[in-house]
């Protein structure tokens, strides 16, 4: 009788090449195949897979919409940061899915447009992304954790919708607004904006849990 793998765990090797896509088998639930060297296209997801993680590889996918099209909906965890990927976060894509963590760090993306209803997402990076002008904050009022940072983002952070940020990262942006706004957010542990425009008086009573 043929076994099936569920986990499969094959980062920090020196892999090249495409990634096969005849790899998978329908009951994979966790891949990573994150730091190795895999280029071409994103692999398609079999419906069963819950965590995929390819960061730190030389992938391309472009436009990386239609590939988001297709997620399986029992993905919770999305990992492709720091690869060569370009094009629409299409968050409006992941309305009804469970995807809970999205982390597309140092690539080139496009502003997510406003969707509605808003995603479920806990966690979001899209650090070095080449984002431009206002954030949609709005649109991730379920975020425990967003990270920013090395993008030219401008106008204010709308911290009141975001009460369950326990992780902030802005730094490197050209954001304006008043250092008392953080007060918005209660459950802040990390805070960082360094290199923008804070202004205003900086009052840790405020933010009491800031490590």
């Amino acid at each position: 009788e043929d076994c099936e793998i569920l986990y499969l765990y094959i980062y920090n090797n020196n892999f090249t090449s495409k990634f096969p896509n005849n790899i998978f088998n329908s009951a994979l639930m966790e891949l990573s195949i994150s730091y190795n060297s895999f280029t071409g296209g994103l692999p398609v997801l079999p419906p069963s897979m819950e965590v995929f993680e390819a960061a730190g590889n030389r992938l391309n996918e472009r436009p990386l919409l239609a590939w988001v099209k297709f997620l399986p909906t029992a993905l919770l965890t999305l990992d492709i940061s720091s690869n060569n990927l370009t094009g629409n976060v299409a968050f409006d894509r992941l309305i009804g899915s469970n995807l809970l963590y999205f982390y597309a760090a140092n690539n080139q993306m496009i502003m997510p447009s406003v969707a509605s209803p808003k995603p479920k997402l806990l966690g979001l990076d899209l650090s070095s992304t080449s984002l431009y002008g206002a954030f949609p904050y709005e649109m991730f009022p379920n975020l425990e954790v967003l990270r920013l940072s090395g993008n030219s983002l401008e106008g204010k952070v709308a911290l009141n919708s975001m009460r369950f940020l326990t992780e902030l990262d802005i730094s490197g942006n050209d954001i304006v607004m008043d250092a008392s706004e953080f007060g918005n957010l209660p459950l802040l542990t990390i805070l960082n904006v360094r290199k923008n425009r804070i202004y205003g008086p900086v009052t840790l009573d405020s933010v009491p849990n800031l490590r």
